[in-house]
């Protein structure tokens, strides 16, 4: 399958593709898990601007962000030049999950917990 320009294949994210993962919703966030490489990224961001402009529904610039985990720094700096996108920096929260671009230990959901408890005991 070629991109909408026809010059590449958005290709899963490498801990994604045996679950078939590529996006998570929730009410207005949306999440987008691709390979960390320019022409995955740059078929995406053609992809979303492409709905924009049908649909005239568009991300709010100032609250997006790319996270890239384990990309080269030059390969980071060109997807970063040709998206526009800013980089967000790890850990980051989702919906009070932490994230981060390594390995999640227990004690990263320690609040989490703590306030599922509380309405538990409520």
């Amino acid at each position: 399958m070629e991109g909408i320009h026809g010059r590449h294949q958005v290709t899963y994210h490498p801990k994604c593709g045996r679950m078939g993962l590529n996006h998570l919703i929730f009410v207005d966030d949306l999440m987008i898990f691709v390979r960390g490489d320019s022409p995955s990224v740059n078929d995406v961001s053609d992809s979303l601007d492409l709905f924009a402009n049908m649909s005239g529904l568009r991300a709010n610039s100032e609250k997006t962000n790319i996270y890239m985990g384990g990309v080269r720094d030059e390969v980071k700096e060109l997807i970063l030049r040709d998206t526009g996108y800013v980089e967000g920096t790890f850990p980051f929260r989702y919906l009070g999950v932490p994230l981060n671009e390594g390995k999640l230990n227990k004690g990263m959901f320690a609040e989490l917990l703590s306030k599922v408890q509380a309405a538990l005991n409520t």
